[in-house]
């Protein structure tokens, strides 16, 4: 991040990379008369990554965002990944779409310095890792989808 002076870094990259996620709940159906209540295990999917105060620490820790300010960085991918595990939300095709962008969670090449600093003993790698999981049964499920309705026969044939 830019040095303003001594201790002082310019640290709006970090929180325009925070506002770009989404970081609320995206919903598609009307209101709900009543509040959503969540199952215990619906709410442990994400209880660690509610924690996040997003102080910065992990991604002015990440030696990839020190060469590279353009990469979205541990914190706004903890993010990503937060509403992404949240049952709650609706909005996981513009999470995903956001995190799998090729700045995003690919980027991360695990040098594990996210996870140090954190106050909140949050691993920022696990959501990193969560969301390439998650990339990756999208990009089977979509696959398997194509065999099985015959599109990517067409498709093959198109290119032929």
């Amino acid at each position: 991040m830019p040095v303003i002076k001594d201790l002082v870094v310019d640290m709006n990259i970090f929180f325009d990379g925070l506002k770009r996620v989404r970081p609320y709940l995206i919903s598609h159906s009307p209101e709900p008369e009543h509040e959503v209540i969540r199952s215990p295990g619906q709410r442990s999917r994400i209880d660690r990554l509610v924690d996040c105060i997003s102080c910065g620490v992990c991604t002015t820790s990440c030696p990839v965002f020190w060469t590279n300010h353009s990469c979205l960085g541990p914190a706004v991918l903890v993010r990503a990944f937060r509403f992404l595990s949240d049952s709650g939300d609706e909005g996981y095709e513009e999470h995903m779409e956001f995190a799998a962008r090729d700045n995003g969670a690919l980027t991360c090449k695990e040098a594990y310095q996210c996870t140090v600093g954190c106050p909140k003993d949050i691993n920022p790698q696990e959501a990193v890792d969560g969301i390439r999981s998650m990339m990756l049964r999208k990009s089977i499920w979509s696959k398997l989808h194509r065999r099985q309705t015959g599109e990517e026969r067409e498709e093959a044939a198109m290119t032929a």
